[in-house]
This record gives structure tokens, C-alpha cells and sequence, in this order.
């Protein structure tokens, strides 16, 4: 499916929904632009915890913005990461959820 849609260069969501939770990756133009996941380990704020990036008040903080913000906006606008090292972990995060999804 995922080769399709990229060989289709189409703009789609897919759901993968496991036993452990569910995870929804968003296409443009056949490349997975986006991935969201109530996995823990799959969860952005998890993923630049387990990297170092960040502390769990850093993190606690970051998700009160969070109301009229991504996660990864807040965590830049506090000045805590970098949009290179957000970008970092959201291909990571992509690559946690496809991993997922054909394993």
C-alpha cells in the first residue's frame, strides 16, 4: 500500500491501528509528510525524550502551549529545540510508525 501510494504520488492518510494503539501517516505527493500515534514510543515527545533532546518538565511545559500549538512548534517558540532537530525526530517518528506498519 505504501509503495503504491508513493509510486501513485498521491496525497492520502492511512490508519494503522495495532493492539498497542493507533497511527495515522499522511501523504503528499506519494511521501509521507506527517504521522501521529497514540503508541508511546512513537509519540514525538517520547522520541526527543529517549534522544536527549528534552526533560519531562521541558516536555510538560512544551505540551501546556500545546492547546494552540503543535508540540513541535511550543518546544521551538521555548526555545528548547531547533527546527533541525524537530525535523530529526519527525522523520524518525515517520519511520517508527511505517516500521510499525509492515513488521
Amino acid at each position: 500500500m505504501i509503495t503504491l501510494l508513493h509510486q501513485s504520488r498521491r496525497q492520502a492518510a492511512m490508519t494503522l491501528n495495532t493492539t498497542a494503539g493507533s497511527s495515522l501517516l499522511y501523504f503528499d505527493q506519494g511521501c509521507v509528510h506527517y504521522a501521529q500515534s497514540n503508541i508511546t514510543h512513537h509519540r514525538l515527545g517520547d522520541i526527543l525524550k529517549q534522544q536527549g533532546k528534552i526533560n519531562e518538565n521541558q516536555l510538560l511545559k512544551a505540551l501546556s502551549y500545546s492547546s494552540h500549538m503543535r508540540l513541535g512548534e511550543a518546544l521551538i517558540h521555548l526555545q528548547y529545540i531547533n527546527v533541525n532537530i524537530l525535523w530529526s525526530a519527525l522523520k524518525h517518528q515517520a519511520l517508527l510508525v511505517i516500521q510499525t506498519a509492515i513488521l
